[in-house]
């Protein structure tokens, strides 16, 4: 039985910037094969930042799935204060 560590944000974080040096900011599923195919490491996260068929669109900051819906209630707050 393998023993599954979780992936810290940290570490999610050099494998966006390793990966957008390395493809761009817009890379397909073929570059994230290649990428793990070198032993850069596991990029299975990648999937939420799905832009299209194959296509995935890089943030330049990793934002966890918690830390986004935080953001979003933030601006929804500050939004009904503006109106």
């Amino acid at each position: 039985m393998k023993n599954k560590q979780k992936m810290t944000s940290n570490k999610k974080q050099k494998l966006l910037t390793a990966l957008i040096k390395t493809y761009g900011s817009l890379v397909t599923r073929k570059n994230l094969l290649e990428f793990e195919a070198a032993g850069r490491g596991n990029v299975c996260f990648v999937g939420q930042y799905r832009s299209g068929r194959g296509k995935y669109q890089l943030p330049a900051v990793y934002e966890s799935p918690e830390q986004h819906d935080i953001r979003l209630a933030k601006r929804a707050v500050l939004d009904v204060h503006l109106l």
